[in-house]
């Protein structure tokens, strides 16, 4: 299935596939996402063998043919000359191929921040309030969700929430999405700008 990032679905087999689809709409980085995009020829034991690889991406830096894996399933003597097979065909085309395992995918709460982001993604906001949010935020440098929504009393708070976390989808606001759930608590600062 061909998909470009945008709203149309993106298949995948296994909740691990899932987050690593979620992990790369959220990174914006890349242009198309394709499933299963060819079957890679190989030799194993003496005998022909077939690969699939689980996604292509698509970005300004290339291509990059993606296995996702559990990690205790990466050093499996077979998985290995699928791997060999798949980075041989990557190096002739001059793309990128990489294992992506839950340590890349999941790292602390980023999957369960991802989706509290991503409940807001079509959320039709005002664009006023939330550029002037964002001005106001810029003005502080770093502040704590909590600190920001006090200085704007005027904009229901379940209103002002869905705005912060569709600029931190959107990447115009950055947080800590690894090492700390969402919450009012949270120290929200502009891309670039170190949090206090």
């Amino acid at each position: 299935m061909n998909t470009k990032m945008n709203n149309d679905a993106v298949y995948s087999e296994s909740l691990l596939e899932r987050d690593f689809v979620r992990l790369v709409k959220f990174e914006r980085k890349v242009s198309k996402i394709e499933y299963q995009p060819l079957k890679i020829e190989y030799v194993c034991g003496g005998k022909n063998r077939g690969y699939t690889p689980d996604y292509r991406l698509d970005s300004e830096d290339g291509t990059c043919i993606v296995e996702v894996k559990r990690e205790s399933e990466v050093a499996k003597e077979e998985n290995q000359y699928k791997f060999t097979a798949a980075q041989k065909l990557c190096d002739s085309k001059g793309w990128q191929f990489r294992v992506y395992t839950e340590r890349d995918i999941r790292p602390g709460y980023f999957q369960k921040n991802l989706m509290k982001l991503f409940r807001v993604e079509n959320l039709e906001l005002p664009q006023l309030e939330m550029r002037i949010i964002l001005e106001h935020l810029r003005s502080l440098g770093s502040c704590s969700i909590q600190a920001l929504m006090s200085d704007f009393r005027m904009i229901p708070n379940s209103m002002f929430i869905a705005c912060i976390y569709k600029l931190i989808l959107q990447q115009e606001i950055s947080a800590d999405l690894i090492n700390q759930q969402l919450s009012l608590n949270s120290i929200i600062c502009s891309p670039g700008i170190q949090p206090k």
